[in-house]
């Protein structure tokens, strides 16, 4: 027993001995995906700092800043109005369009993971993460549709006996009305990341990843990492 625990005493102090910090740089490429419709991608940088328990496991803390925080996108409608009892042609108005423009913002991303270094060579190892994180996206617009054209010919269409909604193409009467959207997704849960780590010098190195942050059928983000790490 007491050699045991003498074991586990020498295993803690060689553990602490070792254990080193580092820090890292860089920037990422992550993708959005909100209500598994609505797709979005926003450059963020990183920074993060690391504490290495020995060769091969340490603790990694990680925050996101995005650089592009908003992505605009736009989407068009084109419909006729109608007058009277819309059963002749000239009750119905030429073909009209109008805009629909959609606003999502990014936040910062919080992540806090293990990290496992693999030696595969002497200058590469791979990168293995898991662990928890946070993030957030604002969204201002509208979801995705498809555009219900009208007919372009309204009086081959009332002789034909046409819908209202071939007729006059407005959403509404096509059973997809617009709603528009105010909204804030918050997630957070279990993330991971898988890449690789080359040692450019005993302190410096330059690790290349994917990182998975969260998801949801609310709110999906990953993407491609590049950081320079040197360590201390």
């Amino acid at each position: 027993m007491k050699l045991k625990t003498l074991a586990i005493l020498c295993g803690l102090f060689s553990a602490s001995s070792f254990a080193q910090s580092y820090y890292q740089l860089g920037v990422e490429n992550v993708d959005y995906k909100i209500y598994d419709s609505v797709e979005s991608t926003h450059l963020f940088a990183g920074f993060a700092y690391g504490y290495a328990f020995n060769d091969t496991m340490s603790v990694l803390v990680k925050g996101l800043v995005p650089v592009s925080q908003e992505e605009t996108y736009s989407q068009f409608d084109t419909y006729r109005n109608v007058s009277g009892t819309g059963t002749v042609a000239s009750d119905y108005s030429g073909v009209l369009s109008k805009v629909y423009t959609t606003t999502l913002e990014a936040d910062p991303v919080l992540s806090v993971s293990m990290q496992l270094d693999l030696p595969l060579s002497e200058q590469f190892e791979g990168i293995l993460n898991l662990g928890y994180s946070y993030t957030k996206m604002s969204y201002e617009g509208y979801l995705p549709f498809n555009d219900n054209a009208p007919a372009a010919d309204v009086g081959l269409a009332l002789s034909g006996n046409a819908s209202s909604c071939v007729l006059t193409g407005q959403e509404s009467l096509c059973g997809s009305p617009l709603t528009r959207f105010d909204d804030e997704v918050k997630k957070g849960g279990f993330t991971y990341g898988i890449g690789f780590k080359f040692n450019y010098s005993d302190n410096t190195n330059i690790v290349l990843a994917y990182n998975q942050y969260v998801n949801g059928s609310e709110l999906e983000a990953g993407g491609i990492s590049a950081y320079y790490r040197w360590e201390f």
